[in-house]
């Protein structure tokens, strides 16, 4: 006789509620991972994107400054004082030769003496032979009394000295590094004062029976008495402290520097008051030193002046620092240069 046997109970398709519950689990780890991924990723790109950006700016600032340049003339806004400076005086500064210092910033007299002093000023007297509203022992330095004849630069020049061998101490500011190798300069360097050919009365030609008219644009018309410059401008301040990051790469996070743009001025080289214009260049993304200006910006024991330039060869090295942003929480400080012949060279 068969023995009858208990149907065997087919198993229903699908899965359990645990399997259910692990298939989730490891889905939603893989998604999570995917999207932070991406997420990374997307972060990476937005990042290179700002330097990208960052740099096309810097690009931009070298274009517009050689498109402003283009025929230009250089002048060195360096003289002697026409009269004796007391040690408390205000009112105003008669110099020598004013050509080529803008209508407001800082001069440097008796540069690398005892007697060196920063003084910032606000203003041209109609006279155009001096400087009035005086601040004085600006940028950390002492107030002192000083005779005619002194030494008195524009704090934006800087150029080669004469004595490119063996300069005595104190007839420089600085060493920097070259292409040529290393040069010995006076100044800070952030700045460049320019003219160049204008046509003020519309004639199609820069050239009267004087020869070339030159001069600058200001107020957005031509003028003969016109004069320009370019500068570095400062608007905020930036501390290795507060970023974590030493900007300078000099071993250390104690340092303040200003970060800025560089503005082109414009103005009446005769009267100030008959029209100056300012025009930002270039967004704040420049760094300099604080107290220090055109100093060692990238720990390699050499200056770095914005601004180079050599009278006798037309020839100006520029070099900015700009702070880029950041990459994986690491800030970026980039270093780009270039070189401009000026092909009218220097004013006598």
């Amino acid at each position: 006789m068969r023995s009858l046997q208990r149907p065997t109970q087919a198993r229903p398709a699908g899965f359990t509620l645990v399997e259910m519950m692990i298939a989730l689990t490891i889905v939603s780890i893989i998604m999570l991972a995917t999207m932070a991924s991406l997420q990374r990723e997307a972060t990476s790109i937005g990042e290179l994107q700002r330097l990208s950006y960052s740099e096309r700016l810097i690009q931009d600032l070298f274009t517009k400054i050689e498109q402003r340049l283009d025929f230009g003339q250089g002048l060195n806004p360096t003289t002697t004082l026409a009269a004796g400076l007391s040690a408390g005086g205000t009112g105003g500064m008669i110099l020598q030769d004013p050509l080529g210092f803008p209508f407001e910033g800082t001069v440097i007299i008796e540069p690398g003496t005892g007697s060196e002093e920063r003084i910032e000023f606000d203003g041209l007297a109609p006279s155009v032979s001096e400087l009035t509203a005086l601040t004085r022992g600006a940028d950390g330095t002492t107030q002192s009394s000083h005779p005619s004849n002194s030494l008195v630069l524009w704090e934006g020049v800087s150029y080669p000295i004469e004595d490119q061998v063996a300069p005595a101490a104190g007839t420089f500011d600085g060493i920097t590094g070259d292409i040529r190798g290393n040069v010995f300069f006076r100044g800070d360097g952030v700045g460049f004062t320019y003219r160049r050919p204008v046509d003020p009365a519309g004639t199609g030609t820069f050239i009267d029976s004087g020869g070339i008219r030159w001069g600058a644009t200001v107020g957005g018309a031509d003028s003969v008495d016109g004069c320009a410059c370019l500068v570095f401008s400062p608007i905020a301040v930036v501390t290795e402290a507060q970023r974590n990051f030493d900007i300078n790469s000099d071993g250390d996070m104690d340092d303040t520097f200003d970060l800025g743009g560089i503005s082109d001025l414009a103005w009446n080289a005769f009267d100030p008051a008959l029209g100056t214009s300012s025009l930002e260049l270039v967004s704040p993304i420049l760094l300099q030193e604080q107290d220090n200006y055109g100093g060692d910006m990238d720990g390699d024991g050499l200056d770095d002046p914005m601004f180079l330039w050599s009278p006798d060869s037309g020839r100006l090295r520029i070099r900015m620092f700009a702070l880029l942003g950041d990459v994986n929480s690491h800030e970026v400080v980039k270093r780009f240069e270039t070189v401009l012949y000026l092909r009218n060279g220097a004013a006598d």
